[in-house]
């Protein structure tokens, strides 16, 4: 019976740490488009400044 409860703990234990690991996923892509839209403006805003560098 212990060996039973031993795997009912791991199986639940499992399931916390794939629930877990979603929520990790989750953020890390929502961080990858994040930062995916800050070096797009930044690049837009590099090449704002060389266009009034060129015009100045």
């Amino acid at each position: 019976m212990a060996t039973q409860a031993r795997w009912d703990d791991l199986l639940v234990r499992a399931e916390a740490n794939r629930k877990r690991a979603r929520e990790l996923i989750r953020a890390a892509h929502e961080v990858a488009t994040q930062n995916s839209r800050v070096m797009d403006e930044s690049q837009h805003l590099l090449r704002q400044q060389a266009a009034l560098r060129r015009s100045a």
